[in-house]
Protein backbone atom coordinates (compact mmCIF):
# COMPACT_ATOMS: atom_id res chain seq x y z
CA UNK A 1 0.00 0.00 0.00
CA UNK A 2 2.47 2.07 0.64
CA UNK A 3 4.40 1.42 -1.86
CA UNK A 4 1.69 1.46 -4.10
CA UNK A 5 1.19 5.07 -2.70
CA UNK A 6 4.04 5.82 -3.87
CA UNK A 7 4.05 4.89 -7.46
CA UNK A 8 0.26 7.31 -7.68
CA UNK A 9 1.88 10.30 -6.33
CA UNK A 10 5.26 10.30 -7.88
CA UNK A 11 3.19 9.81 -11.12
CA UNK A 12 0.85 12.45 -10.45
CA UNK A 13 4.10 14.85 -10.45
CA UNK A 14 5.94 13.51 -13.45
CA UNK A 15 2.26 14.31 -14.88
CA UNK A 16 2.63 11.85 -17.79
CA UNK A 17 0.54 8.61 -16.34
CA UNK A 18 -2.50 8.20 -15.40
CA UNK A 19 -3.19 7.83 -11.78
CA UNK A 20 -4.29 4.07 -12.07
CA UNK A 21 -0.99 2.90 -14.43
CA UNK A 22 1.08 4.87 -11.02
CA UNK A 23 -0.94 3.03 -8.69
CA UNK A 24 0.01 -0.53 -10.60
CA UNK A 25 3.81 0.71 -11.16
CA UNK A 26 4.00 1.38 -7.47
CA UNK A 27 2.75 -2.25 -6.58
CA UNK A 28 4.61 -4.33 -9.12
CA UNK A 29 7.37 -1.94 -10.04
CA UNK A 30 8.58 -1.30 -6.04
CA UNK A 31 6.44 -3.63 -4.03
CA UNK A 32 6.65 -6.86 -5.61
CA UNK A 33 10.34 -7.08 -6.19
CA UNK A 34 11.08 -5.30 -3.16
CA UNK A 35 8.86 -8.89 -1.52
CA UNK A 36 10.42 -11.33 -4.23
CA UNK A 37 12.98 -10.33 -3.26
CA UNK A 38 12.78 -11.17 0.29
CA UNK A 39 11.94 -14.73 -0.67
CA UNK A 40 15.33 -15.25 -2.24
CA UNK A 41 17.91 -13.45 0.37
CA UNK A 42 16.17 -14.53 3.56
CA UNK A 43 17.18 -17.98 3.34
CA UNK A 44 20.85 -16.70 2.55
CA UNK A 45 21.04 -14.97 5.71
CA UNK A 46 19.58 -18.51 7.74
CA UNK A 47 21.34 -18.59 10.68
CA UNK A 48 22.39 -15.01 11.34
CA UNK A 49 21.72 -13.83 15.30
CA UNK A 50 21.39 -10.50 14.26
CA UNK A 51 19.90 -9.93 10.53
CA UNK A 52 17.43 -13.09 11.23
CA UNK A 53 14.01 -13.55 9.72
CA UNK A 54 12.21 -10.42 11.50
CA UNK A 55 14.36 -7.86 11.33
CA UNK A 56 15.47 -8.74 7.57
CA UNK A 57 11.55 -8.45 6.94
CA UNK A 58 11.58 -5.23 9.43
CA UNK A 59 14.16 -3.67 7.28
CA UNK A 60 12.26 -4.48 4.37
CA UNK A 61 9.59 -2.72 5.61
CA UNK A 62 11.59 0.32 5.71
CA UNK A 63 13.10 0.45 2.51
CA UNK A 64 9.84 0.27 0.80
CA UNK A 65 8.50 3.52 2.76
CA UNK A 66 12.13 5.16 1.87
CA UNK A 67 12.19 4.00 -1.37
CA UNK A 68 8.53 5.76 -1.88
CA UNK A 69 9.44 8.67 0.52
CA UNK A 70 12.68 9.40 -2.06
CA UNK A 71 10.71 8.31 -5.34
CA UNK A 72 8.66 11.52 -4.33
CA UNK A 73 11.01 13.59 -3.79
CA UNK A 74 13.76 13.41 -6.49
CA UNK A 75 10.65 13.49 -8.98
CA UNK A 76 9.68 17.27 -7.53
CA UNK A 77 13.75 17.85 -7.37
CA UNK A 78 13.61 16.65 -10.81
CA UNK A 79 12.99 20.39 -12.47
CA UNK A 80 11.94 20.03 -16.21
CA UNK A 81 14.36 22.35 -17.72
CA UNK A 82 16.84 19.80 -16.93
CA UNK A 83 15.55 16.93 -16.66
CA UNK A 84 13.08 15.35 -18.73
CA UNK A 85 12.55 11.53 -17.32
CA UNK A 86 11.55 13.04 -14.11
CA UNK A 87 10.03 9.71 -12.94
CA UNK A 88 12.77 7.03 -13.89
CA UNK A 89 15.25 9.52 -12.26
CA UNK A 90 13.48 9.59 -9.10
CA UNK A 91 13.66 5.75 -9.15
CA UNK A 92 17.40 6.02 -9.64
CA UNK A 93 17.65 8.35 -6.74
CA UNK A 94 15.67 6.59 -4.70
CA UNK A 95 17.48 3.25 -5.45
CA UNK A 96 20.54 4.40 -4.69
CA UNK A 97 19.62 6.22 -0.88
CA UNK A 98 18.44 3.03 -0.34
CA UNK A 99 21.03 0.55 -1.43
CA UNK A 100 23.35 2.84 0.84
CA UNK A 101 21.56 2.11 3.90
CA UNK A 102 19.97 -1.28 2.60
CA UNK A 103 24.42 -2.49 2.39
CA UNK A 104 25.58 -0.39 4.96
CA UNK A 105 22.90 -2.35 7.54
CA UNK A 106 23.75 -5.48 6.00
CA UNK A 107 27.25 -4.84 5.93
CA UNK A 108 27.43 -3.64 10.10
CA UNK A 109 25.05 -6.27 10.94
CA UNK A 110 26.26 -9.70 9.24
CA UNK A 111 29.56 -10.92 9.81
CA UNK A 112 31.37 -12.69 7.14
CA UNK A 113 29.32 -14.14 4.48
CA UNK A 114 30.50 -10.98 1.79
CA UNK A 115 28.75 -12.54 -1.46
CA UNK A 116 25.80 -13.52 0.79
CA UNK A 117 25.72 -9.71 2.22
CA UNK A 118 26.09 -8.25 -1.26
CA UNK A 119 23.14 -10.38 -3.05
CA UNK A 120 20.77 -9.37 -0.02
CA UNK A 121 21.46 -5.90 -0.38
CA UNK A 122 21.57 -5.50 -3.87
CA UNK A 123 19.39 -7.51 -5.20
CA UNK A 124 16.29 -5.79 -3.87
CA UNK A 125 17.05 -2.25 -5.65
CA UNK A 126 18.48 -4.58 -8.74
CA UNK A 127 14.42 -5.87 -9.45
CA UNK A 128 13.13 -2.26 -8.75
CA UNK A 129 15.32 -0.75 -11.18
CA UNK A 130 14.86 -3.68 -13.33
CA UNK A 131 10.69 -3.44 -12.68
CA UNK A 132 10.86 0.11 -13.61
CA UNK A 133 12.85 0.12 -16.74
CA UNK A 134 10.54 -2.94 -17.72
CA UNK A 135 6.88 -1.20 -16.67
CA UNK A 136 8.64 2.37 -18.55
CA UNK A 137 9.66 0.69 -21.12
CA UNK A 138 13.20 2.45 -21.08
CA UNK A 139 15.66 0.57 -23.44
CA UNK A 140 18.50 -1.66 -22.35
CA UNK A 141 21.09 0.78 -23.12
CA UNK A 142 20.29 2.76 -19.87
CA UNK A 143 21.06 -0.42 -17.94
CA UNK A 144 24.61 1.99 -17.40
CA UNK A 145 22.64 4.03 -15.28
CA UNK A 146 21.43 1.43 -13.05
CA UNK A 147 24.94 0.32 -12.80
CA UNK A 148 26.51 3.24 -11.90
CA UNK A 149 24.23 4.04 -9.29
CA UNK A 150 24.46 1.03 -7.46
CA UNK A 151 28.13 0.87 -8.34
CA UNK A 152 28.58 4.70 -6.57
CA UNK A 153 26.79 3.45 -3.42
CA UNK A 154 28.85 -0.24 -2.90
CA UNK A 155 31.97 1.96 -3.18
CA UNK A 156 30.42 4.45 -0.82
CA UNK A 157 29.78 1.73 1.95
CA UNK A 158 33.11 0.18 1.29
CA UNK A 159 34.92 3.34 1.58
CA UNK A 160 33.14 4.06 5.56
CA UNK A 161 34.26 0.83 6.67
CA UNK A 162 37.29 1.13 5.30
CA UNK A 163 37.39 4.11 6.85
CA UNK A 164 36.57 2.57 10.17
CA UNK A 165 38.82 0.11 9.88
CA UNK A 166 42.07 2.27 9.80
CA UNK A 167 40.38 3.73 13.41
CA UNK A 168 42.06 2.20 16.53
CA UNK A 169 42.21 2.84 20.13
CA UNK A 170 45.44 2.66 21.99
CA UNK A 171 44.22 -0.69 23.18
CA UNK A 172 43.81 -2.15 19.92
CA UNK A 173 39.88 -2.52 19.83
CA UNK A 174 38.06 -2.46 16.36
CA UNK A 175 34.98 -0.68 16.53
CA UNK A 176 32.86 -2.74 14.17
CA UNK A 177 33.46 -6.11 15.96
CA UNK A 178 32.88 -4.55 19.66
CA UNK A 179 29.51 -2.77 18.19
CA UNK A 180 28.59 -5.59 16.63
CA UNK A 181 29.09 -7.91 20.03
CA UNK A 182 27.31 -5.34 21.72
CA UNK A 183 24.20 -5.22 19.63
CA UNK A 184 24.18 -9.38 20.04
CA UNK A 185 24.55 -8.94 23.71
CA UNK A 186 21.71 -6.45 24.06
CA UNK A 187 19.53 -7.58 21.70
CA UNK A 188 20.17 -11.66 21.79
CA UNK A 189 21.68 -12.01 25.05
CA UNK A 190 24.26 -13.64 23.49
CA UNK A 191 27.12 -12.51 26.07
CA UNK A 192 30.38 -14.54 24.55
CA UNK A 193 31.15 -12.42 21.35
CA UNK A 194 31.10 -9.38 23.78
CA UNK A 195 33.07 -11.03 26.16
CA UNK A 196 35.67 -11.75 23.98
CA UNK A 197 35.92 -8.56 22.92
CA UNK A 198 36.25 -7.14 26.54
CA UNK A 199 38.85 -9.85 27.76
CA UNK A 200 41.25 -7.57 25.28
CA UNK A 201 41.17 -5.26 27.90
CA UNK A 202 41.47 -7.22 30.96
CA UNK A 203 44.22 -8.08 33.20
CA UNK A 204 44.65 -11.48 35.43
CA UNK A 205 43.84 -11.33 39.10
CA UNK A 206 43.63 -13.36 42.04
CA UNK A 207 40.37 -12.80 43.39
CA UNK A 208 38.17 -14.34 46.87
CA UNK A 209 34.52 -14.88 48.11
CA UNK A 210 33.86 -15.05 51.63
CA UNK A 211 31.32 -18.06 52.91
CA UNK A 212 29.61 -18.28 56.08
CA UNK A 213 27.55 -21.30 56.37
CA UNK A 214 25.25 -21.76 59.29
CA UNK A 215 24.32 -25.27 60.38
CA UNK A 216 21.70 -27.18 62.86
CA UNK A 217 23.06 -28.71 66.15
CA UNK A 218 22.56 -31.75 63.72
CA UNK A 219 24.81 -30.48 61.37
CA UNK A 220 22.09 -29.35 58.90
CA UNK A 221 22.26 -26.64 56.87
CA UNK A 222 20.33 -23.77 57.99
CA UNK A 223 21.51 -20.74 55.42
CA UNK A 224 24.47 -19.36 53.62
CA UNK A 225 25.61 -16.04 53.70
CA UNK A 226 27.85 -15.28 50.70
CA UNK A 227 30.43 -12.27 50.11
CA UNK A 228 32.05 -12.14 46.90
CA UNK A 229 34.88 -9.44 46.45
CA UNK A 230 34.19 -9.50 42.70
CA UNK A 231 31.94 -6.84 41.59
CA UNK A 232 28.97 -8.11 39.41
CA UNK A 233 29.12 -6.45 36.02
CA UNK A 234 29.53 -4.93 33.81
CA UNK A 235 25.77 -5.35 32.74
CA UNK A 236 23.11 -7.90 31.51
CA UNK A 237 24.54 -11.55 31.13
CA UNK A 238 27.85 -10.02 30.58
CA UNK A 239 30.86 -10.99 32.72
CA UNK A 240 29.90 -11.61 36.63
CA UNK A 241 26.93 -9.60 36.27
CA UNK A 242 24.67 -12.73 36.98
CA UNK A 243 27.40 -13.68 40.09
CA UNK A 244 24.99 -13.50 42.93
CA UNK A 245 21.95 -15.43 40.94
CA UNK A 246 24.79 -17.83 40.32
CA UNK A 247 26.45 -18.24 44.11
CA UNK A 248 23.06 -17.86 45.82
CA UNK A 249 21.71 -21.00 43.38
CA UNK A 250 24.38 -22.93 43.08
CA UNK A 251 25.54 -23.14 47.15
CA UNK A 252 21.78 -23.19 47.77
CA UNK A 253 21.13 -26.25 46.00
CA UNK A 254 24.45 -28.10 46.82
CA UNK A 255 23.91 -27.64 50.61
CA UNK A 256 19.70 -27.99 50.55
CA UNK A 257 18.92 -24.50 52.21
CA UNK A 258 18.69 -20.90 51.49
CA UNK A 259 21.67 -19.12 50.38
CA UNK A 260 21.74 -15.29 50.11
CA UNK A 261 24.54 -12.94 47.99
CA UNK A 262 25.60 -9.68 49.59
CA UNK A 263 27.68 -6.84 47.92
CA UNK A 264 31.49 -7.15 49.00
CA UNK A 265 33.64 -4.04 49.10
CA UNK A 266 34.58 -3.82 45.51
CA UNK A 267 34.21 -1.89 41.59
CA UNK A 268 33.64 -2.28 38.58
CA UNK A 269 37.52 -2.58 38.00
CA UNK A 270 36.89 -5.86 39.28
CA UNK A 271 34.05 -7.02 37.12
CA UNK A 272 34.77 -10.40 35.29
CA UNK A 273 35.34 -10.37 31.20
CA UNK A 274 33.45 -14.11 31.19
CA UNK A 275 30.50 -15.34 32.42
CA UNK A 276 31.62 -18.82 32.30
CA UNK A 277 33.90 -17.77 35.02
CA UNK A 278 30.65 -17.59 37.65
CA UNK A 279 30.39 -21.33 37.41
CA UNK A 280 34.21 -21.95 37.81
CA UNK A 281 34.01 -19.67 41.25
CA UNK A 282 30.55 -21.69 42.38
CA UNK A 283 32.59 -24.40 42.18
CA UNK A 284 35.66 -23.68 43.78
CA UNK A 285 33.56 -22.08 46.74
CA UNK A 286 31.44 -25.29 47.26
CA UNK A 287 34.79 -27.67 46.46
CA UNK A 288 36.46 -25.72 49.13
CA UNK A 289 34.21 -26.16 51.91
CA UNK A 290 36.45 -27.09 54.77
CA UNK A 291 35.88 -29.89 57.04
CA UNK A 292 36.56 -28.19 60.38
CA UNK A 293 34.13 -27.89 62.73
CA UNK A 294 31.84 -25.21 63.02
CA UNK A 295 32.28 -22.00 65.60
CA UNK A 296 29.22 -22.02 68.33
CA UNK A 297 29.54 -19.10 70.17
CA UNK A 298 29.30 -15.33 68.28
CA UNK A 299 29.87 -12.05 69.58
CA UNK A 300 26.92 -9.21 69.97
CA UNK A 301 25.82 -7.67 66.81
CA UNK A 302 27.69 -4.02 67.50
CA UNK A 303 26.19 -1.21 65.77
CA UNK A 304 28.16 2.01 65.63
CA UNK A 305 27.10 5.78 63.91
CA UNK A 306 30.15 8.27 62.98
CA UNK A 307 29.73 10.87 60.66
CA UNK A 308 27.29 9.77 58.32
CA UNK A 309 28.88 6.05 58.53
CA UNK A 310 26.84 3.23 59.38
CA UNK A 311 28.75 0.05 60.41
CA UNK A 312 27.65 -3.35 62.06
CA UNK A 313 30.14 -6.25 63.39
CA UNK A 314 29.45 -9.31 64.34
CA UNK A 315 32.39 -11.87 65.56
CA UNK A 316 32.14 -15.76 65.25
CA UNK A 317 35.27 -17.27 66.44
CA UNK A 318 37.84 -15.53 64.40
CA UNK A 319 35.76 -14.54 61.40
CA UNK A 320 34.26 -10.76 61.69
CA UNK A 321 31.60 -10.06 59.63
CA UNK A 322 30.99 -6.10 58.82
CA UNK A 323 28.46 -4.22 57.35
CA UNK A 324 28.94 -0.65 56.07
CA UNK A 325 26.55 1.94 54.55
CA UNK A 326 26.51 5.66 53.73
CA UNK A 327 22.62 5.86 53.80
CA UNK A 328 20.81 8.19 53.13
CA UNK A 329 23.52 9.79 51.65
CA UNK A 330 23.59 9.08 47.95
CA UNK A 331 26.87 6.79 47.35
CA UNK A 332 27.49 3.80 44.72
CA UNK A 333 30.58 0.85 45.04
CA UNK A 334 33.17 1.77 47.78
CA UNK A 335 36.88 1.53 46.92
CA UNK A 336 38.77 -1.50 47.75
CA UNK A 337 41.59 0.58 49.50
CA UNK A 338 38.71 0.35 52.14
CA UNK A 339 38.23 -3.11 51.87
CA UNK A 340 42.60 -3.58 52.83
CA UNK A 341 42.51 -1.23 54.84
CA UNK A 342 39.88 -2.85 57.54
CA UNK A 343 41.10 -6.32 56.70
CA UNK A 344 44.61 -5.36 57.55
CA UNK A 345 43.18 -3.57 61.31
CA UNK A 346 41.21 -7.03 61.61
CA UNK A 347 44.07 -9.03 60.67
CA UNK A 348 46.16 -7.18 63.57
CA UNK A 349 43.83 -8.33 66.04
CA UNK A 350 44.15 -11.65 64.62
CA UNK A 351 40.56 -11.74 63.15
CA UNK A 352 39.68 -12.36 59.26
CA UNK A 353 37.22 -9.57 57.91
CA UNK A 354 34.42 -10.54 55.87
CA UNK A 355 33.41 -6.51 54.92
CA UNK A 356 30.27 -5.81 52.73
CA UNK A 357 29.04 -2.46 51.32
CA UNK A 358 25.58 -2.42 52.03
CA UNK A 359 24.90 -0.41 48.27
CA UNK A 360 21.75 0.30 49.75
CA UNK A 361 21.22 4.20 48.53
CA UNK A 362 21.90 5.74 45.55
CA UNK A 363 19.93 8.83 43.84
CA UNK A 364 20.16 8.74 40.02
CA UNK A 365 20.21 12.62 39.62
CA UNK A 366 22.12 13.65 42.74
CA UNK A 367 25.10 11.88 43.81
CA UNK A 368 27.76 11.61 46.51
CA UNK A 369 30.45 13.97 45.13
CA UNK A 370 32.82 14.01 48.30
CA UNK A 371 33.53 11.26 51.36
CA UNK A 372 35.81 10.72 53.63
CA UNK A 373 37.17 7.48 53.74
CA UNK A 374 38.77 7.73 56.87
CA UNK A 375 35.31 8.19 58.77
CA UNK A 376 34.19 4.48 56.71
CA UNK A 377 37.65 3.14 58.22
CA UNK A 378 37.38 4.42 61.53
CA UNK A 379 34.01 3.17 61.99
CA UNK A 380 34.43 -0.19 60.74
CA UNK A 381 37.92 -0.31 63.47
CA UNK A 382 35.28 1.10 66.38
CA UNK A 383 32.47 -1.34 65.78
CA UNK A 384 35.53 -4.58 65.04
CA UNK A 385 37.23 -3.47 68.33
CA UNK A 386 33.70 -3.35 70.37
CA UNK A 387 32.86 -6.64 69.21
CA UNK A 388 36.18 -8.51 69.91
CA UNK A 389 36.27 -7.11 73.62
CA UNK A 390 32.16 -8.52 74.01
CA UNK A 391 31.87 -11.87 75.30
CA UNK A 392 31.00 -14.75 72.99
CA UNK A 393 27.52 -16.83 73.44
CA UNK A 394 25.35 -19.49 72.02
CA UNK A 395 22.94 -17.78 69.00
CA UNK A 396 20.95 -19.13 67.00
CA UNK A 397 19.98 -18.44 62.99
CA UNK A 398 17.51 -19.26 60.24
CA UNK A 399 17.25 -18.10 56.73
CA UNK A 400 13.97 -17.32 54.45
CA UNK A 401 13.34 -16.24 51.09
CA UNK A 402 10.73 -14.23 49.34
CA UNK A 403 10.72 -13.98 45.35
CA UNK A 404 7.78 -11.69 43.75
CA UNK A 405 5.71 -12.61 40.85
CA UNK A 406 5.51 -9.23 39.95
CA UNK A 407 8.46 -7.34 39.03
CA UNK A 408 11.41 -8.75 37.15
CA UNK A 409 14.53 -6.80 35.46
CA UNK A 410 13.17 -4.55 34.08
CA UNK A 411 12.03 -3.06 37.33
CA UNK A 412 15.35 -3.75 39.06
CA UNK A 413 14.51 -7.38 40.83
CA UNK A 414 16.99 -9.76 40.83
CA UNK A 415 15.82 -13.43 40.36
CA UNK A 416 16.47 -13.97 44.12
CA UNK A 417 14.25 -11.92 45.64
CA UNK A 418 14.44 -11.17 49.30
CA UNK A 419 16.52 -12.93 51.56
CA UNK A 420 16.50 -12.46 55.69
CA UNK A 421 19.18 -14.12 57.89
CA UNK A 422 17.55 -13.54 61.17
CA UNK A 423 19.64 -14.22 64.48
CA UNK A 424 19.49 -13.94 68.41
CA UNK A 425 22.21 -14.28 70.57
CA UNK A 426 22.11 -15.11 73.84
CA UNK A 427 21.18 -12.16 76.39
CA UNK A 428 19.96 -10.35 73.32
CA UNK A 429 17.16 -9.84 71.25
CA UNK A 430 16.50 -11.13 67.30
CA UNK A 431 18.16 -8.99 64.51
CA UNK A 432 17.71 -9.41 60.50
CA UNK A 433 19.97 -8.81 57.86
CA UNK A 434 18.62 -8.34 54.48
CA UNK A 435 19.27 -8.79 50.90
CA UNK A 436 17.55 -7.85 47.98
CA UNK A 437 18.62 -9.09 45.10
CA UNK A 438 19.26 -5.41 43.04
CA UNK A 439 21.70 -2.91 42.49
CA UNK A 440 21.32 -0.69 44.98
CA UNK A 441 18.41 1.23 46.51
CA UNK A 442 16.42 4.62 46.49
CA UNK A 443 17.19 6.68 49.47
CA UNK A 444 14.89 6.27 51.92
CA UNK A 445 13.88 2.64 51.48
CA UNK A 446 16.29 1.39 53.89
CA UNK A 447 14.81 3.26 56.67
CA UNK A 448 11.50 2.46 55.61
CA UNK A 449 12.44 -1.48 55.50
CA UNK A 450 14.33 -1.20 59.19
CA UNK A 451 11.43 0.85 60.73
CA UNK A 452 8.91 -1.58 59.40
CA UNK A 453 11.40 -5.04 61.21
CA UNK A 454 11.79 -2.79 64.17
CA UNK A 455 7.90 -2.20 64.81
CA UNK A 456 7.49 -6.37 64.23
CA UNK A 457 9.61 -6.75 67.35
CA UNK A 458 13.25 -7.04 65.59
CA UNK A 459 15.81 -5.54 67.91
CA UNK A 460 17.65 -4.33 64.58
CA UNK A 461 18.24 -5.01 60.80
CA UNK A 462 20.41 -4.14 58.16
CA UNK A 463 19.07 -3.98 54.37
CA UNK A 464 21.91 -4.28 51.70
CA UNK A 465 21.56 -5.10 47.79
CA UNK A 466 23.35 -8.06 45.85
CA UNK A 467 24.25 -5.48 43.32
CA UNK A 468 23.46 -7.73 40.42
CA UNK A 469 23.71 -6.30 36.85
CA UNK A 470 21.44 -8.66 35.34
CA UNK A 471 19.38 -5.77 36.03
CA UNK A 472 21.57 -3.19 33.83
CA UNK A 473 21.43 -2.62 30.22
CA UNK A 474 18.53 -3.96 29.42
CA UNK A 475 16.01 -0.93 29.04
CA UNK A 476 15.93 2.74 28.60
CA UNK A 477 16.53 4.41 32.24
CA UNK A 478 18.19 7.52 33.40
CA UNK A 479 21.50 5.20 34.57
CA UNK A 480 21.14 1.89 32.68
CA UNK A 481 18.90 0.37 35.11
CA UNK A 482 16.30 0.99 37.75
CA UNK A 483 17.70 1.28 41.53
CA UNK A 484 15.47 -0.87 44.30
CA UNK A 485 12.16 1.06 44.64
CA UNK A 486 12.24 3.46 41.87
CA UNK A 487 9.78 1.05 40.02
CA UNK A 488 8.42 -0.97 42.68
CA UNK A 489 5.66 0.11 45.35
CA UNK A 490 7.27 0.49 48.72
CA UNK A 491 4.61 -0.78 50.57
CA UNK A 492 4.49 -4.71 48.29
CA UNK A 493 8.38 -4.35 49.06
CA UNK A 494 7.79 -4.09 52.80
CA UNK A 495 5.17 -7.25 52.95
CA UNK A 496 7.79 -9.01 51.10
CA UNK A 497 10.78 -8.04 53.58
CA UNK A 498 8.68 -8.53 56.46
CA UNK A 499 6.73 -11.87 55.20
CA UNK A 500 10.45 -13.35 54.69
CA UNK A 501 12.15 -12.02 58.03
CA UNK A 502 8.79 -13.59 60.34
CA UNK A 503 9.07 -16.96 58.95
CA UNK A 504 12.57 -16.11 59.31
CA UNK A 505 12.48 -15.46 63.38
CA UNK A 506 9.96 -18.03 63.90
CA UNK A 507 12.45 -21.13 62.63
CA UNK A 508 14.89 -19.59 64.27
CA UNK A 509 17.21 -22.84 66.02
CA UNK A 510 20.49 -23.51 68.25
CA UNK A 511 23.09 -22.72 65.22
CA UNK A 512 26.96 -22.67 64.74
CA UNK A 513 28.90 -21.14 61.66
CA UNK A 514 31.32 -22.56 59.15
CA UNK A 515 33.63 -19.69 57.62
CA UNK A 516 36.01 -19.84 55.15
CA UNK A 517 38.21 -17.67 51.95
CA UNK A 518 37.96 -19.07 48.86
CA UNK A 519 40.49 -17.86 46.53
CA UNK A 520 39.97 -18.13 42.90
CA UNK A 521 43.23 -17.55 40.82
CA UNK A 522 43.96 -16.24 36.80
CA UNK A 523 40.73 -14.63 36.97
CA UNK A 524 40.37 -11.58 34.13
CA UNK A 525 39.30 -8.30 35.14
CA UNK A 526 38.19 -5.33 33.43
CA UNK A 527 40.95 -3.91 35.46
CA UNK A 528 41.82 -0.08 36.22
CA UNK A 529 39.81 1.85 33.77
CA UNK A 530 38.44 -0.82 32.01
CA UNK A 531 35.07 0.45 31.59
CA UNK A 532 36.20 4.07 31.00
CA UNK A 533 37.93 2.73 28.35
CA UNK A 534 35.32 0.90 26.84
CA UNK A 535 33.24 3.96 27.54
CA UNK A 536 35.45 5.97 25.42
CA UNK A 537 36.04 3.19 22.14
CA UNK A 538 32.39 3.53 21.54
CA UNK A 539 31.66 7.13 22.12
CA UNK A 540 34.86 8.68 20.14
CA UNK A 541 34.47 5.32 17.59
CA UNK A 542 31.02 6.21 16.89
CA UNK A 543 31.66 9.89 16.72
CA UNK A 544 34.13 8.91 14.22
CA UNK A 545 31.50 6.69 11.86
CA UNK A 546 28.90 9.34 12.12
CA UNK A 547 30.94 11.88 11.07
CA UNK A 548 32.63 10.37 7.88
CA UNK A 549 28.75 8.11 7.36
CA UNK A 550 27.38 11.90 6.75
CA UNK A 551 30.36 12.71 4.78
CA UNK A 552 30.41 9.85 2.53
CA UNK A 553 26.84 9.33 2.65
CA UNK A 554 25.40 12.55 1.07
CA UNK A 555 28.99 12.25 -1.43
CA UNK A 556 26.44 9.19 -2.60
CA UNK A 557 23.51 10.91 -2.61
CA UNK A 558 24.81 13.60 -4.89
CA UNK A 559 27.08 11.03 -7.04
CA UNK A 560 23.30 8.92 -7.00
CA UNK A 561 20.96 12.60 -8.11
CA UNK A 562 24.20 13.54 -11.07
CA UNK A 563 23.61 10.36 -12.73
CA UNK A 564 19.88 10.49 -12.58
CA UNK A 565 20.08 13.92 -13.83
CA UNK A 566 22.58 12.91 -17.06
CA UNK A 567 19.87 9.54 -17.56
CA UNK A 568 17.26 12.04 -17.80
CA UNK A 569 18.84 15.04 -19.26
CA UNK A 570 16.98 16.33 -22.19
CA UNK A 571 18.30 15.51 -25.86
CA UNK A 572 19.70 18.20 -27.45
CA UNK A 573 17.45 19.72 -30.29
Amino acid sequence: MISGTGGLVASTIDGGMNPLTGLTLGLLGVALPLMAADLVTIPLLRGEPLMNHRRFTILTFVASIGYSFFLLSSTLIGVPPLMDDRLMGGFLIASGITTFLRLLSLRVFVKEKFWRVYTAGLLQPSMCLAGAFIFLNRGYGSIWFVGATLLVNVVGVEALLWVMGLWREVEGIKLLPLFRALILSWAEGMSRPLEEEISTLGQEKDLSVDTLIFRGEGGEPLGAFIVPYIHPGPFGNVGSSALPEVLARSTGNYLGCEAMVAHGVSTHRLDLTRSDDNTLIAERVLGGIPRSPVVKESSLLVWVERGGVGATCQVFGDVALITLTLAPLSYDDLPERILNEIQEAASRMGLRATVVDCHNSIDLVKGLDDYDETRIIDAAREALETADASPRRRFEAAVARRVPWEWGLDEGMGPMGFSVLAMRVEGGGVYARVVVDGNNMVPGLRERLIGALEDLGFEGAEVMTSDIHTVNGIGATRAGYSPVGERMEWGRIVEYVVDAAEEAASNLQPAGVLAYRTVVPGLTVLGEGGLDTLRRVLESGFSLFMRAGLFIGVACFLASVAIAYLFGAPSPM
